[in-house]
């Protein structure tokens, strides 16, 4: 568990913030919705406070670029997924920090067990197609975690998962493996990217 901060006070909080976003999508899916070929970029940011009103005045920034290639034409090629997702932000109250760790951001770790103001993640990814709805695939999960300009912890993790297309959408299990050598499994729906 994360501890409060000692300056943290009770009250309330008005949060009133407007989030543009510009988003670039040229990934190619197959009949699976497995993306196999392609780019993806989205570049956002939000804001609260200011001009807007509220009484909580913060600016959020997020990156996030994904690129698939697959070797050959064949459905069952391998693909090699790449991710780069970058989160920062300005005058940030400690509820609007960024998590990492877990399925989603931080394989081979506890989820949420990482808080911080700023945060750079990468992903790379081999998937082999087994059948049309059946996906398997090796990871390499890593994180610059800064939690201020001179202190930052840089955290991997690796493993293995499998993503099935099921009849009430995508059902992925992962086994991930952290710097303390202990594994933890993952059990989640949807998919990563």
């Amino acid at each position: 568990n994360i501890p409060l901060p000692s300056d943290l006070k009770e009250g309330e909080s008005s949060y009133q913030s407007l989030k543009p976003a510009i988003v670039w999508d040229s990934r190619v899916r197959d009949e699976a919705f497995n993306s196999y070929s392609g780019f993806y970029g989205l570049v956002s940011f939000e804001k609260s406070g200011g001009f807007l009103g509220g009484n909580v005045n913060f600016t959020k920034y997020f990156l996030d670029l994904r690129k698939y290639s697959r070797s050959g034409k064949f459905w069952r090629a391998p693909i090699l997924a790449l991710r780069l997702r970058g989160k920062w932000g300005e005058n940030l109250p400690f509820d609007e920090e960024f998590y990492t760790g877990g399925q989603d951001t931080l394989r081979g770790y506890r989820q949420n067990e990482f808080k911080s103001p700023r945060v750079l993640l990468g992903t790379v990814e081999l998937r082999v197609p087994l059948t049309q709805g059946l996906l398997s695939y090796i990871f390499f999960d890593t994180a610059d975690i800064q939690y201020s300009f001179t202190h930052q912890d840089y955290k991997n993790g690796f493993g293995f998962g499998m993503r099935i297309t099921s009849p009430v959408g995508i059902i992925r299990l992962d086994y991930g493996i952290g710097e303390s050598g202990e594994p933890r499994i993952y059990f989640g729906m949807g998919d990563v990217f």
